[in-house]
């Protein structure tokens, strides 16, 4: 696909974004990681309040609670949004038993063969 036609595309498609969600008005287009709004009375991020944020998924550990905190603390997401944010919650919990373990039992690791890398390493590498 030729530049010129991605480019067409691109326009058609942020027109037809704006006709839909903001009822035919540039000025009504919503910022980039702004919570959406809409005559009907939806909550932005600033109005929420204590009752209406969501709660943390069962079995988070402290990582994972922080990451949920700061971010729900700060934005109203929608069902998909937390269903990316409660993995990546899980995997900030992942990431800091993998360096708990590799403060405990160092980076080598000695075995019958000689000592070796702990295996922690490239694991807690990947999730990062």
């Amino acid at each position: 696909m030729s530049r010129g036609k991605r480019l067409r595309l691109r326009v058609l498609h942020e027109e037809n974004f704006v006709r839909r969600y903001c009822g035919g008005r540039a000025d009504r287009v919503p910022e980039h990681g702004a919570t959406n709004t809409d005559d009907a009375g939806s909550r932005t991020g600033a109005e929420m309040t204590e009752t209406t944020k969501q709660r943390a998924p069962g079995g988070l550990q402290t990582a994972g609670r922080a990451l949920w905190s700061k971010i729900t603390g700060t934005y109203l997401l929608d069902p998909r949004e937390l269903e990316v944010l409660t993995h990546a919650c899980r995997q900030a919990d992942d990431l800091a038993a993998l360096e708990e373990s590799i403060a405990e039992h160092g980076r080598r690791i000695d075995t019958p063969n000689g000592p070796r890398l702990n295996s922690a390493i490239p694991e807690a590498r990947l999730a990062r």
